[in-house]
C-alpha cells in the first residue's frame, strides 16, 4: 500500500490551493468536472454524441479497450491530487494510476473548472503530481516509470502536454477502442521504466 502525506500550499497570486500529495480514491468533484467537459467537447464538435457515449463506457466493459490500461487485477488506483478554491471547492484534479503489467504509473483525467479564473491551475496540478510521483519513486527505489497520454483528436490536450514536456509525443501507437469507434492516442514518457522491469506485479506493489 502507498502511504501519503497530506497538506496544501497557497499561491499568493492565484485563487486556489494545490495539495502537496494525492489522496487514495476517486474525488467526485473531479469526475463531475470531467463530465461537464465531455459535454463541452461534444458541443465543440471534438466528439460526436455517439463517440462520447462509447468513451464513457467503463473500462471493464467488453466493448471498451484502452492500450495503457491493464486488466483490473493489474491496476492500482486511483490516487487523486486536487486544487481547491479559497472557498474549499475542488476546481481541478488529476488521477494517478499504477499499471502493473508494464510497470508504470500514468496520469489520467486531468481536468479543471473552465472558469477563466482558474486558468493555469491545470499546469500547477500536473507539475505537483509529477514532482510528487517522481519523488515517491526515487524514495521507494520503485522499478516503475511514469507516462501520460492524450487522445490525438483532442488538440488542446496534445498542445498542453507538448508545451509542458517541451517536446512532441514520444510515441503515437496508443489507442482506445469503444464500441465501433477507434481513437488514436499519443503519449510522453516522463520517467522511463527501468530495463527488464516490464512484468506482472502483485496488486499494491510499489
Amino acid at each position: 500500500m502507498l502511504l501519503c502525506r497530506y497538506g496544501a500550499f497557497m499561491n499568493a497570486a492565484r485563487p486556489w490551493k494545490v495539495a502537496t500529495s494525492p489522496i487514495p480514491g476517486k474525488v467526485v468533484r473531479v469526475h463531475e468536472l470531467s463530465a461537464a467537459w465531455h459535454v463541452e467537447q461534444v458541443r465543440l464538435g471534438i466528439y460526436t454524441h455517439d463517440e462520447m457515449d462509447a468513451l464513457e463506457l467503463p473500462m471493464t466493459h467488453p466493448d471498451r479497450e484502452c492500450s495503457w490500461v491493464a486488466p483490473p487485477e493489474l491496476m492500482y488506483g486511483p490516487m487523486t491530487l486536487t486544487a481547491r478554491s479559497k472557498g474549499g471547492e475542488v476546481v481541478a484534479g488529476v488521477e494517478l494510476w499504477q499499471q502493473q503489467r508494464d510497470r508504470y504509473w500514468f496520469l489520467e483525467m486531468l481536468i479543471r473548472d473552465q472558469d477563466p479564473t482558474y486558468a493555469g491551475v491545470g499546469k500547477e496540478v500536473t507539475n505537483t503530481a509529477i514532482e510528487w510521483l517522481s519523488g515517491y519513486l526515487k524514495e521507494m527505489r520503485s522499478p516503475f516509470g511514469v507516462k501520460v497520454h492524450a487522445m490525438a483528436q483532442e488538440r488542446r490536450a496534445v498542445k498542453f502536454w507538448t508545451r509542458l514536456m517541451e517536446r512532441g509525443p514520444d510515441f503515437d501507437d496508443a489507442y482506445q477502442r469503444a464500441r465501433e469507434f477507434f481513437f488514436p492516442a499519443v503519449g510522453w514518457v516522463i520517467v522511463a521504466t527501468p530495463p527488464g522491469q516490464a512484468k506482472p506485479a502483485q496488486n499494491g506493489d510499489a
